[in-house]
């Protein structure tokens, strides 16, 4: 039984996104990306704004999981173009969208627009003293941007 059906409030949506989540880290995503849409069509229709992004940030991550970078970067994507629009979703879900952009470009080998993504997400992590130890990816991410840039100048050199 799903919030849909009982035409529950936006509690019991999110709620009903956590239990996609859990079908996601279980590897169910067939199960998991039904609920994610389910959630999202519901929150469209009723004009639940925070679901629609929260919906649509779990379903880029399904993606993501899966290996289907091009499909998450275009929900990221346009999550991120649309709340910027709209104003009204605050910069917590823009911060999550930017970590995920950044990994994205980071495996896509593209380091100057990861490093763009993961700037303006610490800005918002310093701006509202967010709790995120990005140390680990900064240093990775560089570390990979390093080694492409080798790779290039060893390209041309031969």
């Amino acid at each position: 039984m799903n919030a849909k059906q009982n035409k529950l409030n936006q509690l019991e949506l999110l709620c009903d996104l956590f239990i996609g989540y859990s079908y996601l880290k279980l590897e169910k995503f067939e199960k998991a990306e039904s609920i994610f849409f389910n959630v999202l069509e519901t929150a469209q229709n009723n004009g639940l704004k925070l679901v629609v992004y929260v919906a649509m940030y779990m379903s880029a991550i399904s993606k993501f999981t899966k290996g289907d970078y091009d499909i998450a970067m275009g929900i990221a994507n346009n999550a991120t173009v649309q709340s910027e629009r709209e104003g009204q979703t605050g910069d917590l879900l823009f911060f999550l969208f930017r970590i995920l952009m950044s990994r994205i470009f980071a495996i896509k080998e593209n380091y100057d627009s990861a490093q763009a993504c993961l700037s303006s997400a610490l800005f918002i992590r310093n701006k509202y003293n967010i709790t995120y130890n990005s140390d680990e990816y900064e240093q990775e991410l560089n570390q990979k941007k390093a080694e492409y840039q080798e790779k290039i100048e060893k390209a041309k050199e031969a």
